[in-house]
């Protein structure tokens, strides 16, 4: 068996708390991990102490310094609070849509209360070249050979669950086999057993696995008890753009999973949870209308409007649309509902955007005769100095009636033919608004300028103009300088940049 044996001794690798865990959640899992470990070790299972196991040159280490937002994104298949998060559960799938983002790929592989197996981290493998974790509760030096063994390059270790000594022969363990560790600690004195071992990487989890309750200011508390010499990764509860922003500055990296489980859409949910949610508008080419989709844009626009130096027809549009992963909103002004209701169809547009003088009883005949997957934007024309135009505080009032009447969102704009005047307007009450498009005239700055102004930012954001080198045409360096942006940035990529 060697110096890292596999007895079956997962009582004694447990630290003197979890042993009285009784009922609570993480309890049970302990217990029934530990009978299924028994029942292997009864049975022929693999002996992987005994494998000639290469050891993993994958460093989540490297990777989450040479990332500006450290995800370690999770496939999982359920959770003991939320049931059942996908019914079609392709693990290695999901990896694909998430490799071009993420620092490191978590595969969940405990198989009663998560229904997970080390076969979803093996398919994982063969699927992607990112690092792995390996996320399970891990009481046994065996798990962590089959673990290496199914490609795993990192583990987990719970200090709610196991004692100090067992994770520094889990230690050793991982140092033959090139793994990293994430020790987790969900309470003060975690964090000081942590701190007191020779730690890499912490894993701070705002979930209390005792009560399933989630709190991220559990990180925020934490991490001020951490030595800067430490990584630190923010767990569980994280499902927002703003949770990013808020933690960002004081982690190194988060680990997140069952609020992009559960999207209708995985590739749209994380394109919303790193970058907020970008329009760019004004798309004249299918390159440009590519691009904004690989770098992050949760919507795209093509203008039908006649008067707009970036309007093209329908069959343009059609060379745009066609098998198009990038959402796209058309932009109407003034023109009849069947017009409007073809193009949808025709174009398979995923929102209508109004730019005309709608009245609230055209908006709800548009909204009945539209395929109910098709959403309803109608903008808003606003103006501080121009008494022709409503003020934001007036369209904030307008804005329940047009929501009442069918429409989705509402558009702040500028009035047409601004000449680069911005009319006073101060968009600080609108950030928090969910229900709220912010556009005329940005601009890279003046976005960056409004993102860092709250940590609640729930409004859109619509660019054209801005990140143009002329009526229609995108800027490649533009718009890519706009996600990189808009990206939250940990402490360690701020260090390296």
């Amino acid at each position: 068996m060697g110096s890292h044996g596999q007895t079956y001794q997962s009582s004694v690798n447990l630290n003197a708390d979890s042993l009285t865990l009784k009922e609570s959640i993480l309890g049970k899992i302990i217990r029934q991990r530990q009978l299924r470990l028994l029942e292997q070790s009864k049975q022929k299972t693999p002996n992987y102490a005994n494998h000639d196991l290469q050891p993993s040159r994958r460093s989540l280490v490297d990777s989450l310094h040479s990332s500006a937002c450290g995800l370690i994104l999770e496939c999982k298949h359920s959770s003991p609070s939320r049931g059942v998060l996908t019914d079609k559960y392709q693990p290695a799938h999901i990896a694909i849509h998430y490799q071009d983002f993420c620092s490191a790929i978590s595969v969940l592989t405990e198989p009663d209360f998560f229904s997970g197996s080390l076969e979803d981290l093996i398919e994982v493998r063969q699927a992607v070249s990112s690092p792995i974790l390996c996320k399970d509760f891990i009481v046994e030096l065996s798990q962590i050979y089959a673990a290496r063994a199914a490609g795993a390059d990192i583990i987990l270790l719970m200090l709610s669950v196991i004692s100090d000594e067992f994770w520094k022969e889990c230690n050793e363990l991982a140092r033959d086999l090139g793994l990293d560790i994430i020790t987790e600690v969900n309470s003060q004195q975690e964090v000081e057993r942590a701190i007191a071992l020779p730690t890499k990487i912490i894993g701070i989890n705002n979930r209390n696995l005792h009560t399933l309750k989630t709190d991220i200011s559990m990180t925020e508390k934490l991490v001020k008890l951490i030595p800067e010499d430490r990584l630190v990764i923010s767990e569980s509860g994280i499902s927002e753009h703003q949770h990013l922003k808020r933690l960002a500055p004081f982690v190194d990296g988060f680990l997140i999973g069952s609020s992009l489980m559960q999207s209708n859409s995985i590739p749209k949910a994380l394109r919303k949870l790193l970058f907020g949610e970008v329009k760019v508008c004004g798309l004249t080419r299918r390159e440009d209308a590519e691009l904004a989709w690989d770098l992050g844009a949760s919507f795209g626009g093509i203008i039908f409007t006649e008067k707009s130096s970036r309007c093209i027809s329908k069959q343009q549009a059609a060379l745009i649309c066609d098998k198009q992963p990038l959402p796209m909103v058309g932009v109407f002004m003034d023109q009849s509902n069947e017009l409007i209701i073809e193009y949808a169809k025709d174009l398979n547009l995923s929102i209508v955007q109004l730019h005309g003088s709608e009245t609230l009883q055209q908006l709800q005949q548009l909204r009945r005769k539209l395929d109910e997957k098709c959403k309803v934007w109608k903008a808003i024309c606003c103006s501080e100095v121009d008494n022709q135009y409503p003020t934001i505080a007036k369209a904030q009032v307008m804005k329940v009636d047009l929501i009442s009447s069918g429409v989705d969102r509402v558009l702040i704009d500028l009035p047409k033919k601004s000449s680069g005047k911005n009319h006073g307007l101060n968009y600080q009450p609108l950030l928090s608004d969910g229900q709220i498009i912010i556009a005329g005239g940005l601009t890279l700055d003046s976005i960056s300028q409004l993102q860092n102004s709250t940590t609640n930012q729930q409004a859109g954001f619509d660019i054209c103009s801005g990140i143009e080198i002329s009526p229609g045409i995108k800027d490649q360096q533009k718009m890519t300088g706009l996600f990189n942006a808009l990206l939250p940035k940990t402490r360690s990529s701020r260090g390296t940049q």
